[in-house]
């Protein structure tokens, strides 16, 4: 039997044979969340119950509007085919939604994880045009289109955002990136006003999500992702879940004053902001001769059609400075591995996290695992894709819990 997250939660009495049918409805539930299509006799092999229990399962579930019972494919076999089970994802669907100074992006997830294509959004330039509702409004209406599907179908939503939030309250803070938006109850107020279920989460500990599922914690000890772009953030991820502080701030790293070994790497630099933020690194680059327009334009093509010399040169000085960054995670959660991620670190790739993984065994004595991100392409949207298909799975277990005896 599989054990799934929020077995503990169940409403019945353990031990009764009402807890046994729900355990066993949940099991196999998740079997079909996890692998897909099961016919009733691949159900009893993986639960260990008896095919006619199997079967009855299934027809709980069936009639709980949870899967749906279809014909199974032969595989080029001749006979009957087999039915088979499929979880039930019309109507039960996620939208994840980024949201920053560049505009929006948006996908829809179901609970099985597939996933819709996603779209970019354009957004107002006036702030009063905006808001929390309005722009995830236009998030969903823009996907749901795309997709042919009814917004209607659209019961979740979470949405990422360049700020610190407060899980307790729904505030934002510590941003300048989201103009019109009201910085308390947002979460609160989408539910409000959208009648969806709404999580809102800071970009770096949805970018560490997208990480973890997609293999960076090795093992119980722990992993912690630092996030170099625009601006700088730090999500230390342990025991299957990010650290996000008393009020969701931990991790935002570049507001921390640079320690005495840094004073004149830059020039009046007073924090990490300052010291390897992205208009400081556009301005590294351009030191070192890759010429570039700003930190948008500054691509990981620009930085490999650069000549040998110059992306030395600024892979070893942008390494420096991101040591200067690695430290603090380093002394307060020691993780087994740090991931090199956001823009500037698909810039400097495996290279740069090399150099880094060398300049802190050089200067310290912690001995780290250090690596590029392995999520180059939106790490924030698949994290908040990440976030979705938990919450989504929930949802579907609690209606197991509620089924009658």
């Amino acid at each position: 039997m599989v054990a799934h997250k929020g077995e503990s939660a169940l409403n019945v009495v353990p031990g009764t044979l009402g807890w046994l049918r729900s355990t066993n409805d949940r099991s196999s539930l998740g079997y079909l969340l996890e692998r897909g299509p099961l016919t009733r006799q691949q159900i009893a092999d993986l639960t260990g119950l008896s095919k006619p229990t199997a079967g009855q399962m299934m027809a709980r579930l069936v009639a709980a509007g949870l899967i749906i019972e279809r014909q199974g494919d032969t595989g080029g076999k001749r006979g009957p085919r087999a039915k088979e089970y499929v979880v039930l994802t019309e109507g039960n669907l996620g939208l994840a939604v980024v949201v920053d100074a560049g505009g929006m992006s948006a996908v829809l997830v179901d609970a099985v994880g597939t996933e819709y294509e996603p779209v970019t959004v354009p957004l107002p330039r006036l702030a009063q045009e905006r808001s929390a509702p309005a722009d995830v409004r236009r998030a969903r209406t823009a996907v749901c289109t795309a997709a042919g599907i009814d917004e209607d179908a659209v019961r979740f939503v979470c949405v990422g955002v360049q700020a610190s939030v407060d899980q307790r309250t729904g505030n934002l803070d510590l941003t300048s990136e989201l103009p019109g938006w009201s910085r308390t109850g947002v979460a609160q107020t989408l539910e409000a006003e959208l009648g969806m279920r709404a999580f809102v989460e800071n970009d770096v500990k949805l970018a560490a999500a997208a990480e973890h599922a997609a293999g960076a914690q090795p093992d119980d000890l722990g992993f912690a992702l630092l996030w170099l772009g625009e601006g700088l953030g730090l999500a230390v991820h342990f025991d299957g879940h990010v650290h996000g502080g008393a009020q969701g701030r931990a991790g935002e790293i570049g507001y921390l004053p640079i320690p005495h070994s840094a004073v004149g790497m830059v020039d009046r630099a007073d924090t990490l902001q300052a010291l390897m933020g992205g208009a400081e690194v556009a301005r590294l680059a351009r030191a070192c001769g890759i010429k570039n327009r700003g930190f948008s334009a500054l691509t990981p093509e620009l930085v490999r059609t650069a000549t040998e010399q110059e992306r030395a040169d600024f892979l070893d000085q942008l390494a420096r400075r991101v040591t200067v960054g690695v430290i603090p995670a380093l002394a307060l959660f020691d993780p087994q591995r740090v991931v090199i991620g956001g823009p500037t670190g698909r810039l400097g790739g495996e290279r740069l996290a090399e150099l880094v993984r060398a300049e802190v065994r050089r200067t310290t004595p912690w001995n780290p695992e250090i690596v590029a991100t392995v999520v180059a392409d939106r790490p924030v949207l698949r994290g908040a894709t990440q976030r979705l298909i938990g919450v989504i799975r929930q949802d579907f277990f609690d209606r197991v819990d509620a089924l009658p005896d």
